[in-house]
Parts: structure tokens; C-alpha cells; sequence
């Protein structure tokens, strides 16, 4: 029995060794609330509130500070791309008509006019015929939208050596070939300008759509370039940036008008032999006073897709057209149109109390001659007052569409900032798991050797300490078995009875 105590004592102690190697977290008992980690000399508990102190720090730390380049992340912010998403019209509609109207200053605006001017436009037309004169860009054999498509970026990296060799725009993947600016080749073609230099405004009409998409994908948003597929992005652009974009659907197009130049700029002289007006531009005329427009095309294409399986390049064809017209009312025009009425109350009231303050004149040629003047003031007055009421419709639009596109670039950015900080603790905290699991690692080996160092010897206590005590029982259990044989003899005639047996008892040696 001895034997078999012994055997279980090794058996346990042999089994807590093999645990304390497998799990070095013991729990010792039910009630515990910490948990002890061998090796380490702190609990559970505590990690768990190191580990959180530490991805704590790293959000605030200056890994994270340092590992968000605030400048790389807006230039992933396309602001032009965002302008597309902005709802002008109802933006349009929201805009404190009234407000603006109360801001405009009649009498401001009453020092613009040149009195010698109405007067002189009194005794002189200055606008007998309409000239149209439209100066329009000519296109050779080579056009400027002819553009290239390289995703893999091989013209920038060999410095277009294939093409005469030049700059290239660095990132660019959809290239156009430049006489002016600082690139040989850039996402941009070169600006083309069309001016107004007749006496009457021209509506201006420039359209731009896909020739043959040559089996390429043309999508309406830089942000949609992505996937196997071989996908452009173009659009028709202005000097401050896209205003149209080519679809498969549709063409891009943008409508300008051109105002005239003003009426002095042209003098006239009536030719009684042909029977019309000559007319030349005046000599102190600027030709920078021309109305004008540029424009170009700007591209873009998917650097991941599958360029090689298109068969024919993809082209676009690019047209411009202007058309001798006064211009058409736009949605400004016909707000300011609403509170036309408005407008021309302020000017009545205007000049109602400058009359007040004229002389009375003595004839009728010369009372006839001032209410012609009145007329033109009166005219004058109106279309000031009409424009400075468009312009200021206009630029409290784009402010508000500006705003507007603040917000959802600031939307954008926080997305794009919070995703970088998701990546950088993903990485801080796997970091701090492996520098964790190698710190419990070397502690729980230590851990493990100490541990077995002191069973080792509490083993070998035990095991001497048992065999001492079975020499000293064996030594017990001899000395009853000496003695019966000395009281009780065995008999050497086995058929006599024993007369000395008073007894029942049976006595077992060695039991």
C-alpha cells in the first residue's frame, strides 16, 4: 500500500510539471480574482491594463503623430471630382435673394456712368451695324488631343527618348504632346483660346466625344478607375479645372457666351459709293479687352487593368462652334429677371431724387435733349444694377458650392486619416503582441526551470524519506513474528491435540 501512495505521489508531481510547461497559468483556486503568470510577477489583470495602456499610447503617441503626413493624404483629395457631387441647383435656390438685392448701392453705381458719354451717344451712334468677328484657334496636321495611354509610366521613365526625348509629367498615364507650358507631355493638352472681337456677343459652344472607345471603358469619375478592366477618364477643362466629362452616354460640353467689345472700339465711317459703313478698330483699343475662353482636355486612365487585351486605340474628336446671338438667359438671368422690378424701383427712386435737385430747363430742344440723356442714365442704371446683382448672385454660389465641397473633402480626409490610423495600430499592435509573447517566452522558461529545480529536490526528499520509513515498518512487523514462534512451538506428534490452545484466534504472520 506504501508502494502504491508513492507511485501516485510521482505520478502527480511528474503530471504538474508537464502542466507548468504546457500552461504556465495556474489557478489555484476557485474564489481567486487575479490569476498568477509564472515567471512574470504580475497577474493577468495587469497585463491586460498594460496592453491597453500601451495601444493607448501608441494612438496618441508620436508613432502615430509622425506616421500621418496630413499634405499626402489631401493630395489623394480630388477637390475638382468632388465639385461634380454638389447639388448647384438646389444650392441655387437656397441663396437670400433679398439680402443681396438690399446690398446693392444705387448711387455707387451712378458713378460708373460717363455723363459725356450719354451725351455723346445722344448726338452720335456709336453702333449703326452689328460686326460678328470671331477669332477662332487652327488645328494642323498634328491636333493637340491626339494623347497617348501609358499605365505602366515607360515614357516618363525613359524621358520620352521614343519621341525626341523631353519632360515628361511624373504619375501621368494618359499623355498629350505640348508646344507650350513646361512638359513635352503631361495629363493636359495645350490650351486653345477662342475670342469675341465683334460688336455683339456670340454664343460659344465647344463639345468633345469618343470617336471609337476601341473596346476601353470611359468612366465619369476619376474615383471609378480601378480593376482589371482598361478604363479612361477624360473631360473638357478650363483654366480652372474639369467643367465636362466624356462618357460613353454622352459627350462633354461646355456653352460660354462672349460679350462684345464695347462700342468704342470700332469707329465708322459711311461709304456713300458702296453703300455701307467702313469700320476699323480704334487706335486706343486693347486687344487683352476681347472677351475670351480657353480650354483643353485632361485625362487619366486605370494603371491596373488589362491593357494589352484592347484591340484599336480609343480617339476622341474635339469641335467649337460660335453663333452670333444676344446672349441666352441662364438660371441667374432669370433670377435676376424675377426681381427685375425690384431693381428698377431702386433706380426710379434714385433719380427721382436727383431730378428734384436739377435745374429747370428754359427750351425744348434742350429739355428734349436731357430726357434722352435720362433714358440712356435710366438704361444705364438698370443694367448695372442687374449685373452687379448676377455677379453677386454668382460669387455667393460659388462660395456656398465651395463650402460645400470643403465639406465633403473634409469628409474624405477624416475617412482616408482614420483609415491610416487603423493601419498604423494594426501595426503597433501586433508589434506589441510579439514583443509580448516573446517577453512571456524567456519568463515563463526561466519560470519553468526554477520550478523543476524545486521539485527535483522536494521529489528526491520524498523519495528517501519513504524508504527510510518502510525499513523502520519492516523492521515492526519482524518482531511479533519472532515472538510467536517462541511462546506457541509447533507440535512434533501431529495427531495429539493441543491441550495449551485456548484460542480461536488465528494469528497471520507478516499480516
Amino acid at each position: 500500500m506504501l508502494t502504491l501512495k508513492y507511485l501516485k505521489i510521482v505520478i502527480s508531481t511528474a503530471m504538474a510539471a508537464v502542466i507548468v510547461a504546457v500552461n504556465p497559468v495556474m489557478i489555484l483556486a476557485a474564489d481567486v480574482e487575479e490569476v498568477s503568470v509564472l515567471g512574470t510577477g504580475s497577474s493577468a489583470t495587469d497585463l491586460e491594463e498594460v496592453r491597453s495602456a500601451l495601444l493607448e499610447s501608441e494612438i496618441t503617441g508620436d508613432e502615430i503623430i509622425y506616421g500621418i503626413d496630413d499634405e499626402e493624404i489631401w493630395a489623394l483629395i480630388d477637390k475638382d471630382d468632388l465639385r461634380s457631387f454638389v447639388d448647384v441647383d438646389t444650392i441655387r435656390e437656397a441663396i437670400d435673394k433679398e439680402a443681396i438685392l438690399e446690398e446693392i448701392d444705387v448711387d455707387m453705381l451712378a458713378e460708373k456712368i460717363d455723363e459725356e458719354d450719354l451725351a455723346r451717344q445722344v448726338d452720335t451712334d456709336q453702333h449703326p451695324v452689328d460686326i460678328v468677328n470671331t477669332k477662332m484657334p487652327i488645328i494642323g496636321e498634328d491636333s493637340p488631343f491626339d494623347f497617348i495611354i501609358d499605365p505602366m509610366k515607360l515614357v516618363h521613365d525613359t524621358d520620352a527618348a521614343k519621341y525626341g526625348a523631353g519632360r515628361v509629367e511624373e504619375g501621368a498615364s494618359i499623355l498629350f504632346k505640348n508646344k507650350d507650358g513646361d512638359y513635352l507631355f503631361s495629363s493636359k493638352s495645350d490650351l486653345l483660346t477662342i475670342s469675341n472681337q465683334g460688336n455683339i456677343p456670340v454664343q460659344l459652344t465647344i463639345r468633345a466625344k469618343i470617336n471609337s472607345a476601341g473596346g476601353v471603358e470611359f468612366v465619369g469619375s476619376r474615383s471609378e478607375l480601378g480593376g482589371a478592366d482598361p478604363q479612361i477618364f477624360m473631360a473638357l477643362c478650363d483654366k480652372d479645372g474639369i467643367r465636362s466629362v466624356m462618357t460613353e452616354d454622352g459627350e462633354a460640353r461646355i456653352d460660354v457666351v462672349l460679350d462684345a467689345v464695347p462700342d468704342d472700339s470700332y469707329s465708322f465711317v459711311w461709304n456713300e459709293e458702296e453703300g455701307k459703313y467702313d469700320y476699323k478698330v480704334s487706335e486706343d483699343f486693347d486687344e487683352d479687352d476681347y472677351d475670351s475662353f480657353s480650354f483643353q482636355i485632361y485625362g487619366d486612365c486605370n494603371t491596373e487593368g488589362k491593357w494589352t487585351d484592347i484591340g484599336d486605340a480609343p480617339t476622341i474628336v474635339v469641335s467649337w462652334e460660335a453663333v452670333p446671338v444676344h446672349p441666352e438667359k441662364d438660371k441667374l438671368d432669370e433670377t435676376v429677371e424675377q426681381y427685375s422690378s425690384e431693381i428698377e424701383m431702386k433706380v426710379s427712386d434714385y433719380l427721382a431724387k436727383q431730378s428734384d435737385q436739377e435745374k429747370e430747363l428754359s427750351s425744348d430742344q434742350a429739355k428734349e435733349r436731357n430726357e434722352k440723356i435720362e433714358k440712356l442714365r435710366r438704361e444705364a442704371l438698370i443694367e448695372l444694377a442687374n449685373a452687379q446683382f448676377k455677379a453677386m448672385l454668382e460669387e455667393e454660389l460659388q462660395r456656398l458650392v465651395d463650402d460645400e465641397v470643403e465639406v465633403l473633402a473634409t469628409e474624405e480626409y477624416k475617412e482616408l486619416r482614420a483609415e491610416k490610423i487603423r493601419q498604423l495600430l494594426e501595426e503597433a499592435e501586433n508589434a506589441n503582441e510579439d514583443a509580448n509573447e516573446d517577453a512571456n517566452k524567456d519568463a515563463n522558461e526561466e519560470g519553468f526551470a526554477e520550478e523543476l529545480t524545486d521539485e527535483s529536490i522536494s521529489q528526491k526528499a520524498t523519495l528517501e524519506e519513504a524508504s527510510m520509513q518502510d525499513e523502520t515498518e519492516k523492521k515492526t512487523e519482524s518482531e511479533p513474528e519472532k515472538e510467536a514462534s517462541e511462546v506457541s512451538p509447533v507440535s512434533n506428534n501431529e495427531n495429539e491435540p493441543a491441550d495449551n490452545a485456548t484460542s480461536d484466534e488465528v494469528i497471520i504472520f507478516g499480516e
